[in-house]
């Protein structure tokens, strides 16, 4: 009861979080137009590429293993928890993340023959690397289980970074206006993170201060923090390529086409602002539930899946028949194209929501080796079927791929984790039955 009452306020929360970064997107197409449009896209296409060599797993290890400890009232493992993921930020910032922000000009001047993307994909390269801060904030409160406080702050700061953007937009400062907001709004909640975790630690005995993270030391517990993030990484930058590459193919041909994915994109996720917090709360719920069985572990798995899928069915029928009259209607007619990109697209979005729970619960079995060999062989076959499509084919074609990239992966990831639960639940049988 008590997740699905902290799921309806996530809920809540991303119905606000969502209009707001639709009405953003139907004013950047508007008023920045088909060209520009697709350059902002093809900007966080870029960033997502290059969050790969960011990204150490650091969130998904602390959020898994801090929730455990916090059950256990472990305060030891906390604060080591804490002092990691500080750690980590800091090498990413001043390694992977400097060296990409360096030579990210040079790298979409090659490709797209425009260093201003790379130039602009610097800035929010460093807004997110320098969201340390607010990234553990967020966890601590989720781990904590104060649903209502983290869904408050943060629809507070996409309203700021929104009204940022809008007010840069109207001012005439273009793309470039858009992105600055992004990097202001980033560092002020990075700063608000530190002075709102100096109030929360006074009021949770268990959470450490930051001076004490700040000192603490152990290399056999960040050796394993590290092994497990670094797993788990690779299984989140694979997946993260699903949305990224696309457009950063397609961008190479047709920068008009990249316009009319994002769009399309956009619009066949909107069912995902239901199910979206149901993720975010089984990376807490599913640490829990395995303390009391792989039985009760397999229940809750199964019973948010198939929730997910259906409420994924139920808001995609109504967006497939009225997906003419509304992408018309928010974006124009010159993105009439997106329509037809957006059917697709839909289905894409039912059968994805398989996947809803698998981050999680692929790393409470410790089998995230496994997800990394599905996905791997999903992107590769995928990357190969999406570059054929636009070199030999007409460039509408390409949805095809694209829009089966992420269910197939879904479908196969699903799959394996129920084999991998029901030979759980055996041996747990087994040992209760000896």
């Amino acid at each position: 009861m008590r997740f699905v009452r902290d799921l309806l306020v996530m809920q809540t929360g991303s119905f606000f979080s969502t209009g707001l970064a639709a009405v953003a997107s139907i004013v950047y197409a508007r008023i920045l137009g088909v060209e520009s449009y697709a350059a902002y896209a093809l900007i966080f296409a870029f960033v997502g590429l290059g969050g790969i060599f960011m990204n150490l797993g650091a969130v998904q290890t602390v959020l898994t293993l801090m929730s455990e400890a916090f059950v256990k009232k472990d305060s030891e493992e906390i604060r080591y928890l804490g002092a990691y993921f500080i750690l980590v930020g800091l090498i990413t910032l001043f390694g992977s993340g400097l060296i990409l922000m360096i030579i990210a000009p040079s790298i979409t001047g090659w490709f797209y023959h425009r260093t201003d993307i790379g130039q602009l994909a610097r800035i929010i390269l460093f807004a997110n690397a320098v969201q340390i801060s607010w990234n553990y904030y967020t966890i601590v409160l989720q781990v904590i289980r104060r649903i209502r406080q983290l869904t408050v702050i943060e629809n507070v700061n996409s309203a700021l970074s929104f009204v940022l953007s809008l007010a840069a937009v109207f001012g005439g400062y273009g793309l470039g206006g858009v992105i600055w907001a992004y990097l202001i709004a980033s560092v002020i909640f990075s700063l608000y993170a530190v002075w709102a975790y100096r109030r929360l630690e006074r009021q949770e005995p268990l959470l450490p201060s930051l001076r004490r993270m700040l000192v603490s030391w152990d290399r056999k517990k960040f050796t394993y923090y590290f092994k497990f993030g670094f797993l788990v990484a690779i299984d989140k930058n694979i997946s993260g390529l699903y949305s990224a590459l696309p457009i950063f193919i397609i961008g190479r041909f047709s920068l008009s086409f990249v316009a009319y994915l994002k769009v399309a994109t956009a619009f066949a996720q909107i069912p995902l602002m239901l199910i979206g917090p149901v993720s975010r709360l089984l990376m807490v719920q599913l640490p829990q539930s395995k303390a009391y069985s792989y039985f009760i572990l397999k229940r809750d798995y199964v019973r948010s899946t198939i929730g997910s899928v259906l409420i994924c069915l139920v808001m995609s029928l109504p967006l497939f028949i009225l997906s003419g009259f509304l992408i018309t209607l928010m974006y124009g007619r010159n993105f009439l194209p997106a329509v037809y990109l957006s059917w697709p697209m839909l289905f894409g979005t039912i059968i994805s929501a398989f996947s809803i729970g698998d981050g999680p619960i692929y790393r409470v079995l410790h089998i995230v080796k496994k997800a990394i060999y599905i996905n791997v062989i999903v992107v590769i076959l995928g990357t190969i079927a999406i570059y054929s499509f636009v070199r030999y084919l007409p460039i509408d074609w390409s949805i095809y791929p694209i829009a089966a990239f992420l269910p197939a992966a879904s479908l196969a990831s699903y799959g394996y984790a129920l084999f991998r639960l029901n030979g759980n639940i055996q041996k747990e049988q087994s040992l209760k039955t000896a």
